[in-house]
């Protein structure tokens, strides 16, 4: 239970920093991003470990912003909030059976591949 505690406190880290390193600058988003940059400013921040009710609304953000993505971002997006649904469904023993299956991983890359698209295309 301790490694899967460490496990998430670093998966929220990485999605925090992730959210952050956003800015919330309102210069002119990329042609072709626009609808997408949009959605993604409205995307809320956390600490490292969210609430299921601040889990929930960040499900809803990524997926509104997920509906004008590119599909590697799609794709990615779609990977974070299925870690997210299962934080603000409450049910510990899906975390604890997605930390043993390795998938975690997945988080990482998902995380990354969001971030260098949305740093690179809508500041």
């Amino acid at each position: 239970m301790a490694r899967l505690r460490i496990l998430l406190a670093a998966v929220f880290a990485v999605a925090a920093l992730a959210v952050l390193a956003i800015p919330a600058s309102a210069s002119t988003p990329a042609a072709g991003s626009g609808k997408f940059c949009t959605a993604v400013r409205k995307i809320g921040t956390t600490g490292s470990q969210p609430t299921k009710t601040q889990a929930k609304t960040l499900v809803k953000q990524f997926k509104n912003a997920a509906k004008s993505a590119p599909p590697k971002v799609k794709a990615a997006i779609g990977k974070i909030t299925n870690y997210l649904g299962i934080i603000s469904s409450g049910d510990v023993s899906d975390l604890q059976d997605l930390a043993k299956s390795g998938n975690y991983q997945g988080y990482a890359k998902a995380i990354t591949t969001y971030s260098t698209y949305v740093a690179t295309n809508c500041t």
